[in-house]
């Protein structure tokens, strides 16, 4: 074998495996999805796919609180210009993910801007959290 082909082999290789994984995770999210069928059905929100995550994109604060009670489990909740995006990793399954979701009416977005002394030239930064349940936190920003 050539140089060029030994280095097109191992791209191959490469290739075949990302492939394999890639199938692997879609075949977990095609098997979830035709098991929870009726409950996509029902969803107040049309799922998604982005990667190897099923999303419902832009839920409001009701759509966000069906959606949490009838894919019931530990959500993770994360910041995003001030909306925010709740993630589920199910046991054995895909991610779910309420991408770009309402604030609940128990968060609030707080912000907060400082001033990071730099040498001699200063410069601020903001970072915005929320915080639900009267001091919850999810994942500052």
């Amino acid at each position: 074998m050539t140089e060029q082909q030994t280095s097109n082999a191992e791209q191959v290789d490469r290739l075949v495996k990302d492939l394999g994984e890639m199938i692997a995770s879609h075949q977990k999210q095609l098997e979830y999805l035709l098991a929870n069928r009726d409950k996509f059905i029902n969803a107040p929100v049309a799922p998604t796919l982005c990667g190897d995550t099923i999303d419902f994109d832009r839920a409001n604060r009701e759509q966000v609180v069906q959606l949490i009670k009838t894919f019931d489990g530990d959500w993770e909740k994360d910041t995003q210009f001030g909306r925010l995006d709740y993630h589920l990793a199910v046991e054995g399954g895909p991610r779910l993910r309420l991408w770009g979701a309402e604030l609940l009416p128990s968060c609030q977005l707080i912000e907060t801007t400082e001033t990071i002394p730099e040498n001699e030239i200063q410069r601020t930064r903001t970072t915005r959290k929320i915080v639900c349940n009267g001091g919850k936190e999810a994942a500052a920003q």
